[in-house]
């Protein structure tokens, strides 16, 4: 908040001038617990006076092109670069209702060639989500995309109550009027516009072989800003409409939105630590900065009970009010005295997830 660029703790202590280095870094055994406390209380605050929100599940690279030597960075590829870069992968799950935004819970991860117990995003992802269930966090439903839509996850998801709405590769295989097909073949359907979606839709009741039946609907000439002119939305919920399917997982967009602001606003690719503990410090200042900063947007408005807040740095098309970032509860998911791996095929309740370590 203090930096446009290069939040380094060097530059912040120079900058306040009355703070100094160390004493940032001995901030480092307070943080977690006044992140905590925040998260907790602005999620209570928000709780009190809007609907329950929905929960977004997504990940995102933090570039290191330059940090060989830094703990945690591995070369990865980076869509918004369209090449591989070294850098580091963060899970993240982000509480919203659409007009504030929490990222509740957040891990890195890790090649399984450099910690002793290596887990996938997939199993990370359901670490977190289980972690958001078993704590109470209120929310009407789950959206993702493909990457989180393997069909463990999926099963795994459903198992614990939780209403999805995510999106399938053209070609996955489903079962449609008793054949087995792949998935594109259903778009010789006629579809029907949607004006306020701006899109062609057509719905489907099918079965995907390794999870069950859902809805699909496959949406044609969509002009929204997530790549794609045609999807294929998989969800589990058969009440919902085309139009409320289609608007769930448009709300997914919001996080790449949250990614996008921390990384150009926030400084969440200016940190030049080497060691995995001051990174993971560095990532959680960067949440409570934005959860502070928008406290200062918000101003009275909140208690006013009227969500007309701003966000910082949001398309022009389409602006979500506001966005209360809080911090993040980081998850140590690959020590050996860390969490154990989920078994999907079992009770959810007993997937490994009891025993959460985080930093």
């Amino acid at each position: 908040m203090a930096l446009e660029k290069k939040q380094t703790q060097s530059r912040i202590a120079k900058t306040i001038g009355y703070v100094t280095h160390d004493a940032l870094n001995r901030l480092a055994g307070e943080l977690p617990m006044l992140c905590a406390q925040m998260a907790a209380g602005v999620t209570s605050l928000i709780t009190g006076i809007y609907e329950t929100g929905y929960i977004i599940l997504d990940d995102t690279v933090v570039p290191k092109p330059f940090s060989r030597l830094v703990a945690g960075t591995y070369v990865d590829y980076d869509h918004t670069q369209n090449r591989h870069v070294r850098c580091h992968r963060i899970v993240v799950v982000i509480w919203t209702n659409g007009s504030i935004y929490i990222p509740v819970a957040f891990a890195f991860w890790h090649h399984r060639d450099f910690v002793r117990r290596y887990r996938t995003k997939n199993q990370i992802a359901r670490i977190l989500v289980y972690y958001v269930v078993r704590h109470g966090i209120p929310f009407s439903y789950l959206t993702f995309d493909n990457w989180y839509a393997s069909k463990q996850n999926l099963r795994f998801f459903d198992k614990l109550g939780i209403k999805f709405v995510t999106r399938l590769r053209n070609n996955t295989w489903i079962v449609h009027e008793n054949e087995r097909q792949k998935i594109q073949k259903l778009t010789k359907y006629e579809r029907h516009y949607y004006d306020k979606l701006n899109a062609y839709v057509r719905h489907f009741q099918v079965k995907y072989p390794g999870f069950g039946t859902g809805s699909l609907a496959i949406v044609k000439n969509d002009k929204h800003e997530e790549p794609g002119r045609t999807k294929y939305l998989f969800t589990n919920d058969p009440s919902l409409t085309n139009r409320e399917i289609v608007l769930r997982y448009r709300s997914r967009w919001h996080v790449e939105v949250f990614f996008r602001t921390c990384k150009q606003n926030f400084g969440l690719t200016a940190c030049q630590a080497q060691m995995m503990p001051p990174v993971i410090l560095h990532v959680r200042m960067v949440f409570l900065a934005y959860v502070l900063a928008q406290l200062l947007l918000a101003d009275d408005s909140i208690y006013a009970e009227t969500p007309a807040l701003t966000t910082l740095s949001l398309s022009a098309k389409r602006r979500p009010k506001a966005g209360f970032h809080a911090r993040g509860w980081h998850f140590d998911t690959h020590h050996a005295g860390g969490i154990d791996k989920p078994n999907q095929d079992k009770n959810p309740q007993h997937d490994g997830c009891s025993n959460p370590s985080y930093y």
